[in-house]
């Protein structure tokens, strides 16, 4: 049995499109339930979208809403940043519209088409789990890491949630694996315009970019890379710079305050989550394991790469992503939803499953289990709250 599924993992191609089809079957459900209306997913709410204002009807669930509902109203229209239209309020222009790819995207997939656009976020997702699959296959094969690699990629909980709820993270992990993918074959220009598309499309990336770039000019100045690596490293953070300046500029809405507000010192969300999580119910025990599984990853991937010192631009990438996932808030940041911390988590794991993989802490055996489990918690999660 392993054997075939090796074999499968072994064809990008032919992993990648089970995988999506895995992923569809288990967002039947809830899509069935609803009749199949892809709005459902937006997580609108009444706070924020107006049902008498929308170019075309959108399913309201709670009176929130979630993140959703902001990329939607993008998608409708990517090339107006104002608060207030097609029915939709934003509630920080600059935070929301930094992450413009994925919507606009969407907005090329429903041909301009504002009633097309929720099932375009759903079949942009579906497309973005494809090229997980794919990139993560390649990335195993490149690098012998095994069958369980691209399995463990795919049993990320993070995708589940992102793809029930129209989030960016599965085409910015997509995006990244690409960027990863290219760097590791040195195909420097792929790298850079993967890598560019990535942090426009979630900023969460540009940290791995960043330590990219840092290891590359470190190895210009011990003269044993050419400069044009290290320029080709530097060119990719450069639109999301120049993105952010001008969102600053166009809204008269710095993005400071948010940022500030989304970030705590290293570990004390985490330590806020779990006090705030400990009481004997059955989803803050899931929250409070899930926490601290995380926090073991973190601690597994960091001493693989003590273990291992082969320093490359992976490893530090990894280091720069992993101090901001230890950075993350509980009070107004990603940890203050019950399994946020999931897709806030998603490139960071990644991108750590790769240098553990190829360490000597790598135990397939117990992480698959471990996932499959925490993925089978955030699905129900995802099933619950969007009846």
């Amino acid at each position: 049995m392993l054997k075939s599924v090796a074999d499968r993992i072994g064809r990008p191609a032919l992993f990648a499109v089970g995988a999506c089809l895995l992923y569809l079957a288990a967002l039947w459900p809830l899509l069935s339930h609803h009749k199949f209306d892809t709005s459902i997913l937006i997580g609108a709410g009444r706070e924020f979208v107006d049902p008498n204002r929308v170019p075309s009807p959108v399913a309201l669930r709670a009176p929130w809403g979630y993140d959703g509902q902001f990329y939607y109203r993008l998608a409708i229209d990517p090339f107006t940043l104002a608060q207030d239209a097609y029915g939709v309020h934003i509630d920080n222009v600059p935070w929301r519209a930094q992450r413009i790819l994925y919507p606009l995207i969407v907005h090329a997939a429903a041909f301009g088409r504002p009633e097309w656009v929720p099932a375009a976020m759903l079949i942009v997702n579906l497309a973005g789990l494809v090229a997980i699959a794919f990139f993560a296959a390649r990335i195993a094969r490149q690098l012998n890491l095994g069958w369980a690699f691209p399995i463990a990629v795919m049993l990320w909980p993070g995708l589940i949630i992102t793809l029930a709820r129209d989030l960016t993270e599965i085409v910015a992990a997509a995006l990244l694996l690409a960027a990863i993918d290219s760097y590791l074959s040195r195909r420097m220009v792929l790298f850079t315009l993967f890598g560019a598309a990535a942090t426009l499309t979630r900023e969460t990336t540009l940290p791995f970019l960043l330590g990219v770039f840092l290891f590359e000019a470190w190895l210009v100045w011990k003269a044993r890379e050419p400069l044009k690596t290290a320029i080709f490293c530097a060119v990719a953070v450069v639109p999301n710079i120049v993105w952010r300046v001008a969102l600053a500029m166009l809204t008269e809405q710095p993005m400071l305050k948010t940022q500030l507000a989304n970030a705590d010192w290293p570990l004390l969300g985490y330590a806020k989550a779990l006090v705030r999580a400990q009481n004997f119910s059955f989803f803050a025990m899931f929250v409070t394991i899930s926490l601290l599984c995380l926090l073991v990853f973190l601690a597994l991937v960091g001493v693989s790469i003590i273990r291992r010192p082969e320093a490359n631009g992976v490893v530090v990438g990894w280091l720069l992503l992993a101090l901001l996932m230890l950075c993350l808030a509980a009070g107004g940041g990603p940890l203050v939803e019950p399994i946020a911390y999931f897709r806030a988590f998603t490139e960071c794991f990644m991108v750590g499953a790769i240098i553990l993989a190829k360490g000597p802490l790598w135990r397939a055996n117990v992480l698959l289990p471990c996932l499959a489990v925490l993925w089978y918690g955030a699905w129900q999660n995802v099933l619950g709250t969007a009846w």
